[in-house]
């Protein structure tokens, strides 16, 4: 989308909402806050020296607005969906005020339903109005800390995906299209950690086979990943690729409390980007890639989830790729109709070609969502983080982040 354009649609959209007649009946909107404390606002290591090792009380407020196309526009009964939402989003950190950021987020999901077959499509544009600067690269940083002041530097992001289903008795179809795009405003200055724009777009055709409880999926992957460049030197390269991918999947209920999904097959890339050949020789490279989750129902009050990824994708800093793994489970607790208690565990790791480094990440996070009423829900969370680097004898990669947070919600 034209970075002319992105404001001009946002503000339209906003307006359409609020000069809506009737939008009382057809809109509606929420107020939330967050306040918490934050004990490594950047992920760096206990070794850095401040302001990159600090700590800090934050607070977040948002408010958001969720219009009904479907009732305003009387779309008819195939229409099962049809939502307009925007947010808006500020956060303030204490003794961090260069990490001070402001978000907002028009979107828009809808499903189509008809016999047979049906459309879903979402989309989204996100613009984050923070910081232009980086921070040294004197200090070091783990992979897993940058994305945490990344997320706050300003930005744009664009996301797209529709997808058509259709399911007969014993056999279906799928087609799903999808496209990321990552516009970075930061300033590349040398001497200072680069962030770089980046774009994946993809479509996925499949056909299935109705087996038992579930289906049964083989599919074909067509998509491209491109990475920018810096312009500064030594960072020409870029490792923008093609890719083809093979599924195999399955997806259903093989028992009534366990509900299971995994795909997965091989993943063929050439690198078309600007590589560097010093390193990087040959352009075709071949991996293997999976997803899966699994959600388990213990009674009416406990519910288990675990879920589990690998997949490639281009460095946010440029220069390079990595393959990236992720671990996760957890369970989940209703008390009663209004209280909810979570706990959940988690490990990542970024393997990096052709530079040599490999991350990672643990940790857990636990939290109480409480339904005070209908309008009000209120809860508390915390999490606990820690991140190395898996190469020896490699130091000031490590880092620990405790976050502890109280929050509420008002829907009007």
């Amino acid at each position: 989308m034209n970075s002319v354009l992105r404001p001009a649609v946002v503000l339209l959209s906003s307006l359409g909402l609020g000069l809506t007649a009737s939008a009382a009946d057809w809109v509606e909107s929420s107020v939330a806050v967050k306040a918490g404390y934050d004990s490594n606002v950047l992920a760096y290591t206990d070794l850095a020296p401040a302001p990159l090792h600090e700590d800090s009380y934050f607070a977040t407020g948002s408010l958001t607005f969720v219009g009904d196309v479907k009732k305003a526009a009387d779309l008819g009964a195939a229409w099962k969906s049809s939502k307009l939402s925007l947010l808006a989003e500020a956060t303030r950190f204490e003794n961090a005020a260069e990490e001070n950021f402001e978000s907002y987020r028009l979107g828009y999901a809808t499903k189509w339903e008809s016999g047979s077959d049906a459309v879903t499509a979402d989309a989204s544009v996100v613009r984050i109005n923070g910081s232009r600067d980086t921070y040294s690269l004197a200090a070091p940083t783990n992979a897993f800390g940058l994305p945490v002041w990344r997320e706050r530097r300003s930005q744009w992001q664009e996301r797209v995906r529709a997808q058509w289903v259709h399911l007969g008795e014993t056999r279906g179809w799928r087609v799903t299209g999808s496209t990321a795009i990552f516009d970075m405003k930061t300033i590349a200055r040398s001497g200072y950690v680069p962030f770089v724009d980046r774009s994946d777009s993809s479509v996925w055709a499949e056909s299935g086979f109705k087996q038992g409880p579930g289906w049964l999926w083989l599919g074909a992957q067509l998509g491209a990943q491109k990475q920018g460049t810096v312009p500064l030197p030594g960072c020409e390269f870029d490792y923008s690729n093609s890719y083809r991918r093979l599924s195999l999947g399955w997806a259903g209920k093989p028992f009534a409390n366990l509900k299971v999904s995994f795909v997965g097959g091989p993943d063929w890339r050439r690198y078309t980007g600007n590589v560097n050949p010093a390193v990087f020789t040959h352009r075709n490279r071949q991996t293997w890639w999976f997803d899966a989750d699994a959600t388990y129902d213990l009674s009416a009050s406990w519910q288990l989830t675990a879920k589990v990824s690998r997949n490639r994708v281009v460095a946010t800093t440029g220069k390079s790729a990595y393959d990236d793994f992720t671990a996760e489970g957890g369970v989940a607790w209703r008390a009663s109709k209004t209280v909810q208690w979570r706990l959940s565990g988690r490990a990542q790791q970024a393997k990096y070609f052709p530079a040599v480094r490999t991350d990672w990440i643990g940790g857990f996070s636990t939290g109480i969502d409480w339904a005070v009423s209908p309008r009000l829900k209120c809860g508390a969370d915390v999490t606990w983080q820690y991140a190395w680097s898996q190469l020896q004898p490699v130091v000031g990669r490590d880092f620990e982040r405790t976050i502890v947070a109280l929050r509420g919600a008002w829907t009007f």
